[in-house]
């Protein structure tokens, strides 16, 4: 990697993984008064800032990492999801009942 920018200008950094095979390493190109640094690394390195930064390039602050939801926000979507199932399980459970109540009312209806 050759370091070919100025402390004043702007370097971009493309990172991603995808299923496509290249070969690891940095490419840089001009777009511009700008230049335009695009790595490639395998699977166990992408999107890793500090690897980026080893080799001297600018971290991205948009970086999307592989986070695991917190427990309390399992927990969140836990509760509001068995709270739709139980309103919904209520509703079924009062249509049940006044379906039943309607055959019950008319079984009485014809005795009298």
């Amino acid at each position: 990697y050759d370091n070919k920018c100025s402390l004043s200008e702007r370097r971009t950094v493309q990172k991603g993984c995808g299923k496509k095979y290249e070969e690891n390493g940095c490419r840089q190109s001009i777009f511009g008064s700008k230049w335009t640094s695009r790595c490639v690394c395998n699977q166990m390195m992408c999107n890793y800032d500090e690897a980026l930064a080893a080799v001297g390039l600018e971290t991205t602050s948009g970086t999307v990492a592989n986070k695991a939801f917190p427990i309390i926000q399992i927990f969140l979507i836990s509760l509001v999801f068995a709270l739709i199932v139980s309103s919904y399980s209520v509703i079924n459970i009062k249509m049940v009942c006044f379906i039943f109540s309607i055959i019950y009312a008319s079984i009485l209806n014809k005795n009298y």
